[in-house]
């Protein structure tokens, strides 16, 4: 029986080429779709979260799943509806923030998957705070230029997208960017709470935390796009996911594009 490669979509254009046409099919857990390749083909690409996914994916329940290039979907309150630089969702300075619950309140969970894909303008900074530095090691505050997904309360971290600067201020950077001097630029890494569950991408109006168009060692940190959370314990918590920034709008500004967040 021929073997199948899988290609997620985030790579569908580059990567789905060849002689032979690929089948194109949709899942479930998904939210765009995958192409299937004989194992004869080059195309050889498979991550191990996506691997995981298509043999699981009937167990898991989605949460969320925002696609913003997709006209029908609109932004959720408070969040407000952009149509420039793309058509996104985002919030003003401080933290907004939307509960998503699953269909069925009483859905006990602990294993959250998920992906993120923002935009971000102007100056972000990172983990380091200009405007309030005592919210740096508080998960109650903006204590990050990107997006918290936490759940609970008191909240409880899940992961953390951060959007770092893309010039040589090396504070302002993601602490796993590696190319930056860190003797004469030292880098600010996330708060104790947030540990390792984090994606920081830099960009200056550009795209984030796609795994595309990385230039950084950040590329390869939990290698994203999907991130795969397993909670020590069961809750039947809403998740909760904010826009996060600490300075004025013309100065920086986070945006969300796709928004998809799967629980079992």
């Amino acid at each position: 029986m021929c073997a199948l490669i899988i290609l997620y979509s985030a790579v569908l254009t580059s990567l789905c080429t060849g002689s032979l046409p690929p089948m194109v099919i949709t899942t479930p857990i998904l939210s765009g779709p995958v192409c299937l390749y004989g194992a004869d083909h080059q195309k050889t690409l498979i991550t191990r979260e996506i691997k995981t996914m298509l043999t699981s994916y009937q167990s898991w329940q989605t949460v969320v799943n925002l696609d913003m290039t997709n006209e029908s979907h609109i932004c959720p309150n408070p969040w407000i509806s952009v149509t420039s630089p793309h058509r996104l969702c985002t919030a003003p300075t401080g933290c907004h923030s939307v509960y998503f619950t699953p269909s069925t309140p009483t859905t006990f969970y602990s294993h959250v998957l998920g992906r993120v894909r923002g935009y971000g303008q102007n100056s972000v900074d990172g983990f380091y705070r200009y405007a309030d530095p005592s919210s740096m090691n508080n998960i109650d505050r903006s204590y990050l230029d990107g997006v918290s997904i936490t759940h609970g309360f008191p909240r409880k971290h899940i992961w953390s997208l951060a959007a770092g600067h893309d010039i040589t201020i090396g504070r302002l950077h993601c602490d796993c960017d590696f190319t930056i001097n860190t003797t004469q630029f030292p880098l600010v890494p996330p708060p104790p709470f947030v540990g390792d569950s984090y994606y920081c991408d830099r960009a200056y109006n550009g795209f984030l935390w796609d795994g595309l168009d990385c230039v950084t060692d950040c590329c390869t940190f939990h290698s994203p796009p999907w991130f795969n959370v397993t909670l020590p314990y069961l809750t039947t918590d809403s998740i909760e996911v904010r826009i996060c920034t600490d300075e004025a709008e013309s100065n920086e500004k986070i945006y969300i594009q796709q928004l998809e967040i799967l629980i079992k």
